[in-house]
């Protein structure tokens, strides 16, 4: 998933499950991985007065740009989706590894753990009026699949023939079948990018040749969420009303309204919190972190997720040989960046796996800034004194700092690192084209968060040889042997399997054969009025908010 700021993205992953079969309705069990087989909904059997909290208003220097969970890969589309839309389970609060009830009421997992039984709520309404069944999920997940969009990517590493393996069961019962045991289908179908459930009817009806509907999808909205789109200036405002029929009902302290507002400049949004005029936003620099810690109307919420922020090594030309990616590696200053630059903000990265992901290896190598070895390796490599290396970059805090601390470490080795500047979207068009690796920098930053808690699902996009170029996030063509068997063998292992292979894999994408200079893990800070409540941080789904659950 792109982020509103230029990092992010996901691409393809599984694992195998402990036999299941049998699970009695209304019971809970939990997989090695801690993720709910089964789970039954939840009871309000005597809810409380709606209480109309007013407004609540966010600004942020992202556009909501694609409402179709098919291709957004946008935060600042997601932060849209997840609150006028639902998908079958959600992740339970800020776990990882767990999820409750959505629009699935309850769930069953048979047949050795490969066939999952859906039993849908009753009485859902889509914002377009229609009642939600069947129907509707069966084709929301098979057009993602069918469409060939961007997001296909996650369900067809479960799902091959969406026209057999996915079915209606009556009404209000979806079942999908599964080739193999998949332990990780619960956590892929919680992804609010892709597996939100759309309005079949509506999608149909506005098809246009073989589009499945998402010309329209695109800027329409077809959700069940708690809230409707009121109205969308594009790159500007986005506001949202309560929608009454909401299957989640209203009972208690909610918001009404939500606006969304496109603020550009961090100066500017630090300045609407602090006069009160707008009640959170994020990305802003460490230095107002810290001033705004001091407010005492604001609270400054710094938690971990699992993104990861790194310089992307060209594995070709001047940087084939491993030992001039390891000279890199040492040449950064680390605390420059951490320290300098972060102010604390910031964690190090040891790697293309955040510490709270499944398969993060703490006893991992970490590099140490030395430039007597970085001298050393790149004459190793055959790159002398006065050599010139390029890279690419864009506007982004912690990033654009990061180029200009190697630029000046590599200048204190006889090393010029030429860095050219341009829009986030010329950036990702690099990133993601067509363009072979002869044809591109050597160096690209860029930050990364994984769809679920799978580490195969994090490192696919980053470093398999299939995901280069416009085929994944894999921009500079990397190629490892032993990394793509690793991959291979990692979409289908066992637990135990898994994590080893990862730690593995970690090893040799880090310090034998690097892929990338692996920065930080940069805190997921949120500035926040003190009044505001009910805010729900999850590692995975950053930079994006649920606003149903907040309010004074």
């Amino acid at each position: 998933m792109i982020s509103s700021c230029g990092t992010r993205q996901r691409l393809t992953r599984a694992l195998s499950i402990v036999g299941v079969a049998g699970l009695l309705a209304g019971s809970t069990m939990l997989s090695p991985l801690g993720v709910s087989a089964q789970h039954s909904g939840w009871v309000t059997s005597h809810p409380a007065a709606f209480v109309d909290q007013g407004t609540v208003t966010m600004v942020t220097d992202g556009s909501a740009a694609d409402l179709d969970p098919a291709s957004e890969e946008l935060a600042s589309s997601d932060n849209i989706d997840r609150n006028i839309g639902n998908t079958l389970v959600d992740l339970k609060g800020s776990s990882v590894g767990q999820v409750v009830p959505s629009l699935a009421q309850s769930w069953t997992i048979t047949n050795g753990g490969k066939r999952y039984i859906f039993n849908l709520r009753h009485g859902v309404y889509f914002h377009t009026g229609h009642l939600m069944t069947s129907a509707d999920v069966v084709y929301s997940l098979t057009r993602t699949i069918k469409a060939g969009l961007t997001n296909s990517y996650l369900l067809t590493r479960f799902i091959s023939n969406p026209a057999k393996q996915i079915r209606a069961v009556g009404k209000y019962r979806v079942e999908i079948d599964l080739s193999r045991p998949q332990q990780f289908l619960l956590l892929a179908l919680a992804d609010s990018y892709v597996c939100m459930i759309l309005d079949s009817k509506a999608l149909k009806a506005h098809a246009k040749g073989n589009d499945y509907g998402h010309a329209y999808a695109t800027s329409h909205d077809l959700g069940t969420g708690p809230y409707r789109i009121q109205s969308w200036q594009h790159n500007q405002q986005v506001t949202l009303v309560r929608f009454p029929r909401y299957w989640g009902g209203w009972s208690g302290p909610h918001f009404s309204k939500v606006v969304v507002q496109t603020v550009p400049e961090s100066s500017s949004r630090r300045e609407l919190l602090e006069r009160g005029q707008a009640d959170l936003t994020f990305d802003l620099t460490p230095q107002d972190y810290r001033a705004m810690q001091h407010n005492s109307r604001l609270q400054v919420s710094s938690p971990y997720g699992t993104e990861v922020d790194y310089i992307q090594f060209d594995d070709y030309g001047k940087l084939k040989n491993p030992a001039a990616r390891q000279a890199l590696s040492y040449a950064f200053d680390y605390n420059a960046l951490l320290n300098g630059v972060m102010k604390g903000f910031a964690r190090r990265a040891t790697g293309p796996y955040p510490h709270v992901l499944l398969g993060y290896n703490p006893h991992g190598f970490t590099y140490q800034t030395n430039l007597s070895k970085a001298k050393a390796l790149f004459a190793r490599a055959g790159i002398k004194a006065g050599a010139t290396l390029t890279m690419d970059e864009y506007p982004s805090t912690d990033l654009d700092a990061a180029g200009l601390i190697l630029q000046a470490q590599l200048s204190q080795i006889g090393i010029k690192l030429q860095i050219k500047q341009m829009t986030e979207a010329t950036y990702n068009g690099i990133l993601y084209g067509t363009e072979g690796p002869s044809g591109r920098p050597d160096l690209m930053p860029f930050g990364w968060w994984p769809d679920f808690n799978d580490p195969y699902d994090m490192a696919v996009p980053l470093v398999a040889s299939w995901s280069a170029g416009a085929n994944g996030a894999n921009g500079g063509y990397y190629k490892d042997s032993r990394v793509d068997s690793l991959l291979k063998q990692m979409e289908t292992a066992r637990r135990s399997v898994l994590v080893n292979d990862a730690h593995e894999l970690q090893n040799i994408v880090t310090q034998k054969d690097p892929a990338a200079l692996w920065l930080v893990e940069p805190a997921q800070t949120t500035v926040l009025q003190r009044k505001l409540k009910g805010y729900v941080f999850n590692p995975l789904e950053l930079q994006t908010y649920n606003f149903y659950t907040m309010h004074h």
